[in-house]
């Protein structure tokens, strides 16, 4: 069973390089775009959170990332964009050293602040 990270550094300590360029150039994007979000270790995975409610959240496997929107609506309107991905429930995976999809990555987030603020 894994250590119970108390901290995003903590968790980040595991990452190898790859993984950890990964995931937080896309984390570091998206606090970049929205100020407002803010980022925590929640069910001992990183997650991005405004004010207590969940917009995203990842984990790291070791070829790719987990990418986890909330909602399984707008997960489910954003499946047209994800052709070429791995997809699952709610999940789709980006590979490691991927070449961000700022303009998806963006959206998603937009799409789950609307619902949460809705």
């Amino acid at each position: 069973m894994p250590a119970k990270y108390a901290s995003m550094d903590e968790y980040y300590a595991t990452l190898d390089a790859d993984q950890l360029r990964t995931m937080r150039e896309i984390i570091d994007f998206i606090m970049a775009e929205f100020p407002e979000l803010a980022v925590k270790v929640a069910w001992n995975k990183p997650h991005i959170h405004l004010d207590g409610a969940y917009v995203v959240g990842f984990a790291a496997a070791k070829k790719h990332l987990m990418f986890h929107p909330w909602s399984v609506p707008v997960f489910e309107r954003f499946l047209p964009r994800l052709t070429g991905y791995v997809t699952g429930k709610r999940t789709f995976q980006i590979p490691l050293g991927w070449q961000m999809d700022k303009t998806l990555i963006r959206d998603i987030v937009v799409a789950q602040l609307a619902e949460i603020r809705a």
